[in-house]
């Protein structure tokens, strides 16, 4: 926690989120009618791929949507000039894009998150039953230290929450991967943030569902980069195409469990957009959308994934339409989605 930030008049809180300390600190400001959640990459203090930092965004975005209470712009769709400014729109060009999204500069959040790994080892020497040396054995604990910051627009986070995960690095302890528990904790503290910062906000309900099932195709995981962090592109070029494809079906196999073989393998060839595999309601059906399509852009903005088709259909009047652009087969098409009631 910043030094400053409770002698500022902030609320301080201590709570248990799955059994681990979470740390909260509200500031206590003005209520700000919050609209969208800009979503930052994830920091990752340590050397990673910056694949790693947009997949634990993405889940950012996920909670964010998850809660019913927010649009969502995600980590590819604005540009981040400085991680250490906390102020939102001097951080970022998410003022630039306010104008095609409708919305005032007081109705943008910003959500920073980052993750530190510390990692300690020991040794012992182990003894037998008469006190003579009989080996040795090596410790070794790794705690993640986990950060999730709800930033206003021009001022001071709004919201900040903390917490320092154990993890017994030989699966011995919480009995998952060190990454499924980043993303696991990386999800619990952005609900966390946004549940401590609700008392400062007043909400306008976004659509949830636009009817249809989507799935992201790898491309934008694909080509995120960081400086100083290599994109995954940069490390599936010097493979040979066959370990490429492998890595990618690999890779989407990973983050769709449960997907068949046919739709991994759709996923990992796709350019970059949203694959629709269910189309659920009257109006997407009448709206032309199928199965197998796959949307490419939203009013023009590229889809880089589901946040950004709900952010078109929430921030737009019914009875309007979004203007999708759909990649059917060799086919290019142009359909229109009404925006539904709320």
């Amino acid at each position: 926690m910043r030094p400053g930030v409770a002698a500022a008049g902030a609320l301080s809180l201590a709570t248990a989120c799955g059994g681990a300390p979470v740390r909260a600190e509200v500031t206590l400001g003005p209520i700000l009618p919050a609209r969208i959640v800009a979503v930052y990459p994830f920091m990752l203090r340590w050397d990673a791929p910056a694949y790693r930092s947009y997949e634990l965004a993405m889940d950012e975005v996920d909670a964010v949507l998850a809660t019913g209470l927010f649009a969502a712009a995600g980590p590819t769709e604005f540009s981040v000039r400085s991680f250490a400014t906390d102020e939102l729109l001097a951080a970022t060009d998410v003022g630039d894009e306010l104008p095609a999204w409708g919305v005032a500069p007081t109705s943008v959040l910003g959500l920073r998150g980052w993750a530190e790994r510390r990692e300690t080892t020991d040794s012992e020497i182990l003894y037998d039953l008469r006190g003579r040396a009989a080996g040795g054995r090596r410790n070794a604990k790794v705690d993640f230290v986990i950060h999730e910051e709800l930033l206003s627009p021009i001022a001071a986070p709004i919201a900040e929450v903390s917490a320092v995960v154990p993890v017994d690095p030989f699966g011995d302890g919480l009995g998952d991967s060190l990454d499924a528990t980043l993303r696991r904790w990386t999800m619990k503290l952005t609900r966390a943030v946004l549940a401590a910062a609700a008392a400062r906000l007043s909400t306008a309900a976004p659509v949830r569902d636009a009817g249809v099932d989507l799935l992201p195709s790898l491309r934008a995981e694909e080509g995120f980069s960081l400086p100083g962090f290599r994109s995954l592109a940069e490390i599936l070029a010097p493979k040979d195409p066959l370990d490429r494809e492998a890595a990618r079906l690999d890779r989407v196999a990973a983050l769709n469990p449960g997907a068949s073989p046919s739709l991994v393998a759709t996923l990992a060839r796709l350019p970059e957009g949203l694959y629709v595999t269910r189309v659920r309601s009257a109006a997407a059906r009448a709206a032309g959308l199928r199965a197998g399509d796959l949307v490419t852009a939203v009013d023009g903005e590229p889809a880089a994934g589901r946040q950004t088709l709900l952010r078109h259909l929430s921030l737009a009047a019914a009875p309007g339409v979004v203007t999708l652009s759909v990649l059917r087969d060799a086919d290019r098409l142009t359909l229109r989605l009404p925006v539904p009631e709320r």
